[in-house]
């Protein structure tokens, strides 16, 4: 089971992420934070939550709306809920459902084995 980031946590991520120093976050320091927190979603579901999270829409998320999008997610505070269909990205789901690797995900959002370099 995993746990979920404590305040501290959520601040330190937040912190190392803040490449700017401006106490706000652009879609790939936001990005870093999720993968701090190991929290592994697609392109396309982290640029959603990304757009939900910027409740001013000033293109960046504060300290406040992070907070507010992982606790909407159930990822702050004690442990985190198993992992469900809802929960699992597509490529842990694709992983799993091959038995290996999953697929890369291309900008089409098509899923396509990696060319081979000759």
């Amino acid at each position: 089971m995993t746990t979920k980031p404590t305040e501290d946590d959520l601040h330190a991520a937040f912190a190392r992420a803040d490449l700017g120093g401006d106490d706000k976050l652009d879609l790939m320091e936001f990005t870093l934070v999720l993968e701090h927190l190991g929290l592994a979603w697609t392109r396309a579901e982290t640029q959603h939550r990304f757009e939900q999270a910027d409740t001013n829409f000033d293109g960046f998320i504060s300290y406040s709306e992070l907070r507010a999008v992982l606790d909407s997610e159930g990822w702050t505070g004690g442990l985190a809920p198993a992992p469900g269909p809802d929960r699992t990205t597509t490529r842990e789901r694709a992983r799993r459902k091959s038995g290996g690797p999953a697929p890369l995900r291309t900008r089409g959002g098509s899923d396509r084995a990696p060319r081979s370099s000759r």
